[in-house]
């Protein structure tokens, strides 16, 4: 396939994509990935080798509202065989990350994310990919229980707070990460979950569907705490 014509491929494909993105029903977000996916399959077939061609496609598998089991070995076979044929693609690996952590293989998700070249989405002005990574990477460390101090939490807050708005994603999986482990055992957790709160009312996300119900479940643990506020 010529240059020009994978292109014109992936100009449609993001078309698509957007069009999946302002849809509202899980039918209307199914239907342009479908037509993304068909142009995807056509092209890798003149192309078998374009690492990106395969990342695209694990992207419109990953975006369905529902997985089946299916889908599951699809977005990870196409992930997976963009870094067979480039080693170390920067979104592939990434987004197999992101697969793994939705799936909670944890240490593979921490293995990946720690292999994110963090200087390179930078350069290209995605800051938010680079404080999300971060969020991701700690929240692993938090699932696989390796050593995670006050200091660690701190140092991620600081990072959310001191970036410009543009650039700060919401903190879902941090504030998902720490209502799932309430009532753990392991030192320092009321204070990390405080500190947490505190940065989220910081960078005035408060109102943020997405981590309503985790924030109300963090404010409780807090409240009901031998040493909460």
């Amino acid at each position: 396939m010529s240059s020009i014509s994978t292109d014109s491929v992936f100009s449609q494909v993001d078309e698509l994509l957007l069009e999946e993105a302002c849809a509202d029903s899980s039918e209307a977000k199914s239907s342009p990935l479908r037509r993304a996916r068909k142009l995807l399959e056509d092209a890798i077939v003149s192309a078998p080798e374009n690492p990106d061609l395969h990342h695209a496609l694990g992207i419109c598998w990953y975006h369905e509202p529902e997985w089946s089991a299916e889908m599951r070995v699809s977005i990870e076979r196409c992930f997976r065989t963009a870094l067979q044929a480039e080693p170390g693609h920067k979104f592939a690996t990434l987004y197999l990350g992101h697969f793994c952590f939705d799936e909670r293989r944890y240490r593979e998700a921490l293995e990946l994310f720690s292999q994110v070249d963090e200087s390179y989405f930078n350069s290209i002005g995605q800051h938010w990919r680079v404080l999300k990574n971060r969020e991701l990477v700690l929240c692993c460390r938090l699932h696989v229980r390796h050593s995670v101090g006050l200091a660690d939490i701190e140092d991620l807050c600081r990072a959310f707070e001191r970036a410009d708005s543009i650039d700060v994603p919401v903190p879902t999986e941090i504030v998902q990460c720490l209502s799932g482990l309430r009532g753990d055992s392991r030192p320092e957790l009321n204070e990390m979950i405080q500190r947490v709160l505190e940065m989220i009312r910081r960078i005035d996300f408060e109102g943020a569907n997405s981590i309503s119900d985790g924030l109300e479940a963090l404010r409780q643990s807090v409240s009901k705490a031998p040493d909460g506020v």
